[in-house]
């Protein structure tokens, strides 16, 4: 290797990483060995930014979405998937609730069911949210159209 790296993408990650450290900091004892990994990964992606701008990201859930494969369920989501997919559910409690929100919540909870507290939300909610404006971006950033 001649140490060449992508700067940006290094400063990504040093986000990523600190959002974890935050987010440690903010919560209860043990909430992070409770918490499911999508949730903890998906904060830190979608501070991070990683993505909308790591190529393998964007090329990873480009890939999934032209392959015709429906998003796993959340009880799937867990190594790559928590990654891949778990930013899109921190995204949508963004837009529906605001960071004031989910930051009580990390205070709070340390438990592994962290969606009923953000008013009964359910799982049907949020699919119907990745599929109806998520997928529409990847797939106009990508190049594919769908009906």
């Amino acid at each position: 290797a001649s140490g060449d790296y992508d700067k940006h993408m290094y400063q990504r990650l040093l986000i990523h990483e600190v959002v974890h450290m935050i987010e440690e900091k903010l919560s209860p004892e043990e909430a992070m060995e409770n918490r499911p990994g999508w949730f903890s990964e998906g904060l830190a992606v979608y501070i991070s930014q990683q993505h909308l701008k790591d190529r393998d990201m964007v090329e990873a859930i480009t890939g999934h979405l032209r392959s015709g494969k429906p998003i796993p369920e959340m009880a799937q989501w867990t190594g790559p998937g928590a990654y891949l997919w778990g930013w899109m559910v921190i995204q949508f409690l963004e837009q529906r609730f605001g960071w004031a929100e989910i930051v009580e919540i990390l205070r709070k909870n340390a438990s592994k069911d962290i969606l009923p507290e953000f008013n009964k939300l359910s799982e049907s909610d949020l699919f119907a949210y990745i599929t109806s404006t998520l997928i529409k971006h990847y797939l106009s950033i990508s190049g594919v159209h769908r009906d």
